[in-house]
């Protein structure tokens, strides 16, 4: 998939240069027909609070770091 591919070209790259490369990630399912999200990187499927923010920007609570 496209993840894996342009990690591998991101750390490929920091490796032949001086830098720290810190990268985040999340994986969230949501119900089609509910208003409930899942973090699918915890052990268990732990509920996500989804919201928009006053930017219109997509705020996402609770997932794991």
């Amino acid at each position: 998939g496209l993840i894996p591919l342009s990690m591998g070209e991101i750390l490929s790259t920091s490796g032949r240069m001086s830098y720290m490369v810190k990268l985040s990630c999340y994986e969230v399912r949501c119900e089609p027909h509910g208003d409930r999200c899942y973090d699918l990187l915890e052990p268990k499927d732990k509920e996500v609070s989804v919201w928009e923010d006053k930017g219109g920007r997509i705020q996402l609570k609770g997932l794991a770091q």
